[in-house]
Order: structure tokens, then C-alpha cells, then sequence
């Protein structure tokens, strides 16, 4: 017995045991740090007061912040919230961003929708957002209004924000078919916008049908690996506000990682054209879907034509580096060089009484 312990063979029987056991230990503990992170990140904090965190860089909102209204300051605020060198650590070892709206005195639903995409696709990366609420009574109302903070925590007592709210905010994931349980979401969103603008039960099928089109052309053109799109509704006294955002790649990024430059030639001929014309011209069905099927590359021309045909109104659409205006053609424009491109899509439009059903 004594012998078999001091032998070579048993030294090295008793090493790898130990070198095993030693792994598993690991292996255990890392799991369990990373499934404390992922439940500690899963909340973003907002507050009155300042985390007590500190980070890299804490980025401010501009005073005007509104999407319409201050494109340039917007942009550059939603390009900061996404640069990796503004985060920060906490003592947990958690990643977060620090933002502070505290001296904005002019917000909107758009913006608000857009943030929120941005702050769910960094919960998906295990990045937390930590902020100041708005010292506007007017603004942190509407936030409240919003449902923004609706599953966030307040930085002070650690409580989960849970406000009656006039907006309804959901996130699908999937492929380019929706899941069934998905379109019954929406389904029941546009069958609440019927009954809240008119008094009565009923369907807005087109709204469902190009609120499907859009999601399949956000999924198909996001090109990041949650596929997430956040879909938003906001009920006004006598209109109710769409809003769709992805933070993928966006519709242009798409189209110019498929057919690179080659595709304004095969579009327009032989010229000089904006981004904003190449996107305009996208709605007309101009260009080919990436998977040459019958049905595909619809979405976009459906859009256009819902509106035209009077079912929506003020219909707008951001991506990369061109702001589309369907209402008025005169603020349509791309948007300057030096101002940070959107990295992503974004759709609003709105539903009032006298709109089709």
C-alpha cells in the first residue's frame, strides 16, 4: 500500500485528479459569476440623483430632444451611448453606460423609442445603462408616460419601476417568418388601436400587414445576432403614434454590403445620387430581394403605398445616413459626414380618426 502511494505511477494519478478537480471549481465559479452579472445587467438604473458609479465618459442629452426638431444633436448622443470606450466598470464587475438627461426640456416619443432599442440590444450584451432623469417636470412626465423606465430599477432604493403608462413597448425576436405567437402580439396591438380611436372592436389589417413586411426587412437587414426589433405604440388624447426600430447594420449598410456601388448603376444609370434618392427609389421596388423570391421585397413598397392610400400619416423613416420624410418631401435629407450615421432602422407613423381602417 505505502508503496503504491510513493510510486510514479500513483503521483501522476493523483496530479491529474487534482488538476480536474481544480478545473470543475472553475468552471463552477465562472458559471456562477456570469449568471449573477447576466441578472444585475438585465436592469438598467435611473434616478434623480447619480449613480454611484463612476464611468469613462457620462454622456450628456441634448436640451432639445427631439428627433424631428435636433436630428444633428440626437444622432450624436445615440452614437455616443454605443461607443465602447464611454463604459464603465462597477464594483461588480458589470459594463455599463452613464447617461444624463437632466437638462433636457423638450423630449418625444421617437427619440424615447429609439433610446430604449439601444438600451435593450446593450442589456443583451450584458451592458447596463445607469441615468438621470430629466429636472423638467414636463419631460420626466412624458418618460413616465412612455413606459421607458417600465422593468428598470431606481438607482437609490433598487425598486423596479412599474408606472401605468399610455405606451406599450415589445420586442420579438425570430427569423424572417414571425413566429405565430409573435403576430397574435400584434394582432392584438392593432385590435386595441382600433377600439381606442374608434369606439369599437375591430382590425387595422394593413397596419398588420406592413408592421409584418417591416419586421421581415429588420430582421433581414439588422445583421446582429439577437435579431431584436422593439416595436412601439403611444396613445394620445386623439391620435396613436407606431414606432419600429432595429439597431442592426440598416436598409443602406444592407444594400451596399450586397451590390456595393454596382447597384446605382443598376438603378439609376449613369449619375451622382444622394443616399436620400437611392432609398427613395428602394420604395419603388427598384432593386432586387436578397433571396429572389416571388414574395420578398414588398415590404417596402407597401409601406409607401399604405400611406399614400390614406391608412397612416406623418410617416418617417431613419437609417444610416438618410432621414426620409414621407409628409413633406422638403425635410427629407441625408445627413452630413461629420455627423454620426444612425446604425440601424427606424420607422414612425401615426393613426388618427380620420385615417382608413
Amino acid at each position: 500500500m505505502f508503496k503504491y502511494q510513493n510510486s510514479l505511477k500513483y503521483h501522476r494519478h493523483s496530479l491529474i485528479r487534482m488538476q480536474y478537480s481544480i478545473k470543475r471549481r472553475r468552471r463552477r465559479r465562472r458559471k456562477v459569476s456570469l449568471k449573477k452579472n447576466a441578472q444585475t445587467s438585465s436592469d438598467s438604473n435611473f434616478s434623480d440623483k447619480k449613480p454611484r458609479y463612476k464611468a469613462s465618459k457620462e454622456i450628456y442629452a441634448p436640451v432639445n430632444f427631439r428627433l424631428n426638431e435636433n436630428l444633428k444633436g440626437c444622432l450624436k448622443f445615440f452614437s455616443e451611448c454605443r461607443v465602447k470606450d464611454n463604459r464603465g466598470w462597477s464594483e461588480r464587475g458589470v459594463s455599463f453606460v452613464s447617461l444624463n438627461l437632466e437638462n433636457v426640456e423638450f423630449i418625444d416619443y421617437e427619440s424615447l423609442s429609439i433610446l430604449l432599442a439601444i438600451q435593450r440590444d446593450l442589456r443583451y450584451n450584458g451592458v447596463v445603462i445607469c441615468g438621470i432623469l430629466p429636472r423638467d417636470l414636463d419631460c420626466k412626465k412624458f418618460i413616465i408616460d412612455s413606459g421607458f423606465l417600465n422593468g428598470m430599477r431606481n438607482s437609490k432604493n433598487g425598486e423596479k419601476y412599474n408606472f401605468k403608462s399610455r405606451s406599450k413597448f415589445i420586442s420579438i425576436k425570430g427569423s424572417l417568418k414571425l413566429r405565430v405567437q409573435d403576430q397574435e402580439s400584434i394582432d392584438k396591438i392593432c385590435m386595441d388601436v382600433h377600439t381606442y380611436l374608434f369606439n369599437q372592436e375591430g382590425e387595422l389589417s394593413r397596419i398588420f400587414t406592413i408592421i409584418k413586411e417591416i419586421c421581415g426587412n429588420a430582421l433581414e437587414y439588422c445583421g446582429k445576432q439577437n435579431n431584436e426589433w422593439c416595436l412601439g405604440v403611444f396613445y394620445e388624447d386623439d391620435k396613436v403614434i407606431y414606432t419600429i426600430t432595429d439597431v442592426g447594420q440598416g436598409i443602406l449598410n444592407s444594400l451596399n454590403v450586397k451590390y456595393h456601388f454596382d447597384v446605382v448603376k443598376k438603378v439609376f444609370g449613369f449619375g451622382l445620387f444622394t443616399n436620400v434618392d437611392i432609398l427613395k427609389q428602394a420604395f419603388k421596388k427598384k432593386y432586387g430581394s436578397s433571396t429572389e423570391e416571388v414574395n420578398r421585397n414588398k415590404g417596402l413598397p407597401s409601406i409607401k403605398s399604405t400611406f399614400e392610400d390614406g391608412f397612416i400619416k406623418n410617416l418617417i423613416l431613419l437609417t444610416n445616413d438618410a432621414f426620409l420624410h414621407f409628409e413633406d418631401d422638403s425635410k427629407s435629407r441625408s445627413i452630413p459626414s461629420k455627423i454620426p450615421p444612425f446604425i440601424g432602422t427606424f420607422y414612425k407613423w401615426e393613426i388618427d380618426k380620420d385615417c382608413k381602417k
